[in-house]
Formats: structure tokens, sequence, C-alpha cells
């Protein structure tokens, strides 16, 4: 037998290997935290209304309400919310910290599997493979085919369910581990805490549903036969399959109804069939497992063919792979089983057949028989890449035990620093949404959806002309986008081609005559352009539609506010605010309205609110300065228009206002300086030739104040606060104070 396979001078706890594990992802993943939310983020995180209010998404249900199925996925997100707003480095410290438990779990679920090895009648401690689990922890946490489910933020929904998943399968086996070594009350303890944890993973993926199958998968490949005993242990886990179909479709339906929802609601898409998507995967899933081998080519968004036929070469080649795998995976473990339960040969045997089994079940949801409109997404390998791991370590600790000791360590280490620095590399592309859709671009020149987001983000960091380059391109490879034609519309809009913009909304609808979006920026669009009843209409179907969108509403309000219905605007900034609390514009224009009315405690109350919102503010600076000054509490007045001199210095308004209360409150020499200011700029202002000689005849300088006075009085002849000053400054200068 070949001697155990040793990490020379490595640490051999377990402690030592978590953490080196943890610190190895921390550095590969350390610049992820600034990646900006992208595509799906969008809808999921920053315009989704239902986790802005942590205490409506729990205690009245109404996260429950959104998504059933991916309800924890979407409590994370509401908890991200309350703690940091979209603030993306909360949202993507908790990925990671996600991705670095379930790299943990791998390697406990690798040192747990070996146990029913060693601890089997007969069985005993194997040197060679001890290294599994260590490097199976490592792999699964650095390979770069794991960054998109890490760095992309909404898939978190992807690495939670694993985690959950992984978690549930970990206690089961700590709870098989203590059954056969007779300890009944930790058995159960364990048990219950898997169960709970798969109810958990149930409720955050729909990837979720083969976990009592995968325990199944344990149970045979790992544990003694004894029908009755494993029926014992895995009907109640086998029970969960159901929380699934309930969350589909509603259980307080017949059975007849529930089971017709279920099989419509298990497919995304009707454009391909069930045969077609299965078709389909064949070729997708030969892909997943050459990125698990060779990563390069990794892709944001695949430009894949459809396969209709059985008989695409495609198609029969990618079967053919898939089978002669699978024939792997069953003859690995029916190999292991000829020495019985010892032997190296044997457990690594079995645990390369079991990974690659793993791998095949944990696909089964996404790559089979329930249709889904894209295709193939890297993502959709994470919780399969377990088994992935599993099967590439011990393949490769068989391959290293013959080699000696210190180049087995120098594998290992440059198996780290090549997979840490391929997914460092990768995440550099996800450092902004133009270098993300870029290099999707490049990979997938033939798609249309890769332009038409390429557009988006060289619009969203101002670079307009390239944006409308890419919608044409989009457009050209598929002139049905009603999505690239709205977006080309914004372009023009913001370029100022008011018509242009008109005319492709128009076309935008004929495509898609319901969508809220295309019909609220007509609407905006119409507004601006002084046709406000046009943009009522067209807000209002948006708004009928779409009745979740705080932009919706916030339009429609502006909208009703041009029409001069006060009241009905003040109504949609409520609901807009209600929708979201954060909402600084609709918060500000309530104020207004409020202010408008002589409500100026309400107003004062509402601006401060939007503040805390929008600190950087000038227009809310400026409405807090004008309510406190109606209020007459000049000294928070005096601090609300220096807030917003501060946010925007040439708010010629505020610093008039601030200089004239500086003037009132006995300040003369602020007053004077900020006069000066004014005259820099607009050095034709009555007003401000008229403050000025104010303050400095307040200072004492008679003469000089009269000479800005004179000057004011030339500008405007019908300045009656510098005729009056004037006059006053003259029988000071006669007959002194």
């Amino acid at each position: 037998m070949h001697r155990g396979f040793r990490l020379s001078r490595f640490p051999t706890s377990p402690c030592a290997h978590g953490l080196l594990i943890v610190l190895c992802a921390i550095l590969a993943y350390s610049n992820t935290f600034e990646v900006p939310f992208v595509f799906d983020d969008n809808a999921s995180i920053v315009d989704n209304t239902v986790i802005r209010d942590l205490k409506r998404f729990l205690l009245e249900g109404e996260g429950y309400r959104f998504n059933p199925r991916r309800f924890v996925t979407y409590l994370t997100l509401s908890l991200n919310y309350h703690l940091g707003g979209l603030n993306v480095v909360g949202y993507h410290v908790f990925n990671l910290a996600g991705h670095l438990g379930n790299a943990l779990l791998v390697y406990i679920f690798c040192r747990l599997l070996l146990r029913t090895f060693s601890e089997a009648p007969g069985g005993a401690s194997f040197g060679a493979v001890s290294a599994v689990p260590l490097v199976a922890g490592l792999m699964f946490a650095l390979h770069p085919v794991q960054t998109q489910a890490v760095t992309y933020v909404i898939q978190r929904a992807a690495s939670l369910a694993t985690l959950f998943y992984l978690g549930s399968a970990v206690l089961y086996l700590k709870a098989r581990l203590c059954q056969e070594a007779e300890r009944s009350a930790a058995a159960v303890l364990f048990f219950f805490s898997a169960f709970a944890a798969a109810c958990l993973a149930m409720h955050t993926k729909e990837i979720a549903f083969t976990l009592p199958l995968s325990v199944v998968l344990i149970e045979v490949a790992f544990f003694r036969p004894s029908p009755r005993r494993r029926l014992f242990w895995i009907v109640p886990l086998l029970c969960t399959l159901v929380i699934l179909p309930l969350g589909l479709a509603g259980a307080d339906k017949p059975l007849g109804d529930l089971l017709s929802d279920v099989s419509d609601m298990a497919r995304e898409t009707e454009v391909i069939s069930r045969w077609e998507y299965l078709l389909t995967q064949f070729t997708v899933v030969a892909r997943y497992l050459r990125l698990m081998l060779l990563p390069w080519g990794q892709n944001f968004d695949y430009d894949w063919p459809v396969y209709r036929s059985a008989g695409e070469f495609p198609v029969v080649l990618a079967g053919l792979l898939l089978a002669a795998v699978l024939i792997l995976a069953l003859g690995c473990l029916r190999l292991s089983r000829r020495g019985g339960r010892g032997g190296e040969e044997a457990a690594l045997c079995r645990l390369a057949g079991f990974g690659l089994l793993w791998f095949f079940l944990a696909l089964s949801v996404e790559s089979s028989l329930i249709p889904i409109s894209d295709v193939i997404f890297e993502h959709r390998l994470y919780l399969p890449f377990v088994g992935g791991v599993i099967t590439l370590s011990a393949a490769g600790t068989a391959l290293a035990r013959r080699l000696p000791g210190p180049a087995r360590s120098v594998l290992l280490l440059v198996l780290v620093l090549a997979m840490a620095g391929a997914t460092w590399s990768r995440n550099r592309v996800w450092e902004s949404p133009v270098s993300l859709w870029s290099d999707v671009v490049l990979k997938s020149p033939g798609k249309s959806r890769a332009h038409g987001n390429l557009g988006i983000a060289f619009y969203e960091a101002g670079q307009t002309g390239a944006a409308m380059e890419q919608y044409r391109h989009a457009l050209a490879l598929n002139p049905a986008d009603h999505r690239t034609r709205n977006n080309l519309a914004n372009a023009y809009e913001q370029r100022g081609e008011a018509d242009k913009a008109v005319d492709l909304y128009r076309e935008a609808l004929r495509l898609d005559p319901d969508n809220a979006e295309i019909l609220g920026n007509l609407g905006t669009l119409y507004e601006k352009m002084g046709q406000v009843d046009a943009a009522v209409k067209a807000l209002e179907a948006s708004v009928q539609i779409k009745p979740d969108s705080d932009r919706a509403r916030y339009n429609l309000a502006r909208a009703y506010g041009r029409k001069g219905w006060v009241e009905k605007a003040a109504a949609e900034y409520r609901t807009a605010l209600r929708l979201n609390p954060m909402d600084a514009d609709s918060c500000t224009n309530l104020g207004v309205i409020h202010a408008g009315k002589g409500e100026i405690d309400r107003a004062i109350k509402l601006f401060r609110r939007a503040l805390e919102t929008a600190p950087g503010n000038v227009d809310i600076h400026f409405n807090l300065g004008m309510a406190y000054e109606k209020k007459g509490r000049k000294n928070r007045a005096i601090q609300a228009f220096e807030g917003a001199l501060a946010a925007d210095p040439g708010k010629s308004e505020a610093r008039f206002r601030l200089a004239r209360l500086c003037l009132a409150t006995g300040d003369a020499e602020k007053a004077a300086a900020h006069f000066k200011s004014l005259l820099q700029g607009h050095p034709a202002s009555a007003l401000a030739h008229a403050g000025l000689g104010a303050a400095v005849l307040q200072k004492g300088h008679t003469a000089e104040a009269i000479e800005y006075l004179q000057r004011a009085l030339e500008l405007n002849p019908e300045s009656a606060f510098a005729r009056k000053t004037l006059t006053r400054a003259r029988r000071l200068l006669a007959f002194g104070p």
C-alpha cells in the first residue's frame, strides 16, 4: 500500500484547515465588496418594494405571500435593506459569509463521509483519504466557477439554499453516525435539526427539492443495508418533498386544481418544450462538466442554442459523454463494494462515484424536464459542485498519493494559488456593469440581450452615444425587443430629442401594450413637454398595471400637481412613501404641498425625514430653510440654507435668503460676505446691491453703503427697500447716529 497523503509542514487540525479555507476565500473575493447591483438584482432588490419594510415583510406576512418558495432568500435581502439600505457592501458581505459557510460544510461533510468507513466494522483510518476534506473545501471555496453564485447578489438564493441543503445532509450524517454508535439522544437531536434545515432549504430556492433524494443516496452509498432502519430515518425527510409543490400552487385548492397548477408552474417558459429542454440540457451539463475541470471561457450570459432533435450531433455527443460519466459513477460505487468497506482504493472509489451521482441529482431540477428560458447559467452549478469537488478531490488524491511528500504539498499550493488567482481575475469582470456586459458581448456577440444590457450600462455611466449604438445593435438582432426600444427612447429623451423618443415609446407599446414601465416613461415625457392631460392618462394606466411601483406613483403625483389636483397628488405621494419609505423625492414634494397649505410643522417633519435619506440634496435643504423661515425660526433657517450652499454653492436663491437672515439677526459681516458672493455671479442684481448696502451700513460704513444703495436704485428705481435704506444712510451721514 502506498504511503498516506500527508501534507508536509501543513497543519492537520480541523480548526487550522477551516481557518485556511476561510482566509484563502476572503483573499480570492477581496475585490467584490463594491461590485454594483446588476441585471436581476434591480428587479429583486433595487426596485423591490416588498423587502423595504421588515415589519410588513415578517409580521404582516407580505414576504411569504410575495414568494413562499424563496421566502428565506428575500428575508435576508429585507434584513440587508433594513440594516444598510442599498449599500452593496452589506449584501456582498452576507453572500461571502454564506459561501464561506458552504466551503466549511463541504469540509465537514467529507470528514463525516470518511467516518462511515473508519467507524464501520472492520474499518480503519486512512492516510490518503484524509486529504480529501481539505482539498474539497479549498476547491469549493476557490474554484472560479463559483463566482457567479457569490458575486451576483441575487444568486445568494443558490448559495443560501446550498447552505441549508448541505447543512441538512451534514446533520443527517451526524444523526446516523450517532445512531450507529448507539447514542440515541444525540441522534434524535441531530435528526430534528436536519429536518429543520431541510424545511429552510425548501423555502430558499427550488433546487432544494432533491434534498431527500440526496439523503437516500447517502444511505445507499455509505451505510449498511437495513431497509427498515433506513425508512425510519428517511421517511420524515421525504415528506418535505411536498413543500415546494404546495408553495407553487397553494394548498387551499382541490387536488385536481393543485396538480394542474403544479404542472403549469413547473415550467418557466412555453417557448421551449420539455423534450427540447431536456435535449438542450445534455449539451449544457456537458459544458458544466468541462467548466469544473477547465474553467476557461466563463460567461455571465451564454448565447446557447436550443436543440429540437435527438439526432443532432452535439446532443448525441453530449448524451454519450453523460452516459459514460453516469456508468463510471455507478461502476465506482459497485467496485468499492468488492473489497468490503476497508481499503483506501475502495474509499476513494466510493467517494468519486457518490460525488458524480450527487452532481447529476442536484442538477436535475434545473437541467431536466422543467423548461427555463435561460437554458444555462453558471450559478446553477453551485449546489452540484459539492459532488464535483468530492469527485475531483478523491480522484486527485488517488493520483497524487503516488508522488513524494514535498511534491504533493507543492501541487496543493499550486492548485490553491491557481484557483484563487483565477477567481480574483474573474471577479474583476464584475467591477462595473460596463466591464461585465462588455465581457458578455465579447463572448456572446449574437445575443440581443447582451447588447441591450451593455447599452444600459453605458447609459448609466453617462455614455449616451455608446449606449445608443448598443441599443441599435440589439434591435438589429431582435426587432421585436420592446425593452430595448424603450431604452433607446430614454436615450433620445436624455439628448433632448423628445419627438423621436415619443415615437419609440409608442412603437414599444405596440409590441407590449401593457408594459407599465414604458407607459410611465411616455407619461413622464408628456409631462415634460407640457402635455399634462396625455401624461395623466399614460401614468394612470401605468399605475393601474403596476400599483406597487413607488416610481409610477411619484410620477403620477407630479402630473396631478401640474393639473392643480393637490389632494390627488398628496395621496399618490403618500402611497409612494408607503411603498418606499426612503423615497426622498416623494417626501420632499409632499412637504411642499403641506407647506403650501400652511401646515408648516408637517412640512418640516417631511423635509427632515427626506434629509435622512438624501443629506446632500440641495432642494431639500432649501425647502427646509423656507419652512423654518416661515415659522420665524431664523437660526434653524440659517442652518438649513447653509446646508443648501454646502450641497450646491451656486444656489443663489439660498445664498440670498441666507444673507438676508444674517442681516436680520445682526450678523452684518456674514451677510456682507454672502451679498458680495452673489454680486460676483450676478453683478446687475439690484437686490444684492441693496442687501450689501444694508449690511455695510449695519457695520458702520455709511459712505460705502450709500454707493451700493445708489447702484441698486439705478438698477431698479422701484426698489422700496433700497430707497428707504438709502434715506436712512444719508440721514446718518448728515446728522450722525
